[in-house]
């Protein structure tokens, strides 16, 4: 049986942002600061606690998406507008375009692979090969899964669930349950920020997460 261990980008993270109050144009210019950096997936990450983070993202308009920054240092810096982050590479902001931005602490992404570090390996996951999908193993040695279409996370240290992967053309990717709920991340302020399967009819309101390879 094959195993492919891979981490879930939004856990690892800041969280994914296509968002327009996360990000701020100065002249065109895209600028990062603190709105962006508390949409943290982590609780115990905020603009307070880290000086340092590189940026990946897209842009997508006519129906093409071209990768904008692939790692981009962003560290802290003088404040400006009450933000004090600094870029290390200048991109514009191109009108009626989509983006989609994510932030990594204390990882490092190239090709699709994430780099090996402690936060990062307490929070990976083991993608097995099973009839029908994949299972989903945490490094505490539960499965996760859903098996009906209503929003829920179901885990089980016995219970081995099956997910079918598809990668978007967006980048991200959708992770089924059995019964076509969708895994994504809920970063809203009541009931808690949460990773959680939705209901096929309404995971889109949710944020999505991407795959990246652990490389140790």
């Amino acid at each position: 049986m094959k195993k492919v261990i891979f981490a879930l980008a939004a856990v690892v993270a800041l969280a994914a942002c296509s968002k327009e109050e996360a990000i701020r144009v100065d002249r065109q210019a895209i600028a990062f600061g603190d709105a962006f950096v508390e949409n943290s997936t982590r609780a115990d990450y905020s603009s307070t606690l880290i000086d340092a983070f590189k940026v990946y993202g897209t842009v997508t308009g006519n129906g093409n998406t071209v990768t904008i920054y692939n790692g981009a240092d962003v560290t802290r810096g003088t404040a400006a507008y009450g933000e004090a982050w600094t870029c290390g590479q200048t991109e514009y902001w191109i009108p009626s375009a989509s983006y989609n931005f994510q932030a990594v602490v204390d990882g490092e992404i190239a090709d699709g692979k994430i780099a090996s570090t402690a936060d990062v390996d307490k929070m990976s996951f083991t993608f097995a090969v099973v009839d029908g999908g994949f299972t989903i193993k945490a490094t505490n040695g539960s499965y996760m899964g859903s098996t009906a279409n209503s929003n829920e996370l179901k885990t089980s240290t016995s219970t081995k669930y099956v997910n079918v992967v598809e990668f978007q053309t967006a980048g991200d990717v959708h992770i089924k349950g059995t019964a076509g709920t969708v895994l994504r991340y809920n970063k809203a302020a009541t009931n808690g920020t949460r990773f959680r399967y939705y209901k096929s009819t309404s995971y889109t309101s949710q944020q999505p997460i991407h795959l990246y390879k652990l490389v140790e």
